[in-house]
């Protein structure tokens, strides 16, 4: 367990966030306030981008489900003699 370090534990994450900081040198240099901002503006961009996308797919299958229910409404079903 010692050799897995904290950014293997989230694989869901595409690069770490810090991954600018030099890990080389005694002190480390961190992200610039730019750079950061520009990290949250690109989170954001992708967190819009995907509520956009859930809500078109609800939309679609509300869509589709009020389709089924209006087409099983209108059916008038076998009639047996």
């Amino acid at each position: 367990m010692q050799d897995v370090s904290i950014h293997r534990l989230f694989y869901c994450a595409p690069a770490r966030i810090l991954a600018y900081v030099k890990t080389d040198s005694k002190t480390p240099s961190y992200p610039t306030p730019e750079q950061l901002y520009a990290l949250e503006l690109a989170a954001r961009r992708a967190r819009n981008a995907e509520i956009a996308r859930l809500a078109g797919a609800l939309a679609h299958a509300l869509k589709a489900g009020l389709r089924r229910a209006a087409l099983a409404l209108n059916t008038k079903g076998v009639r047996h003699a």
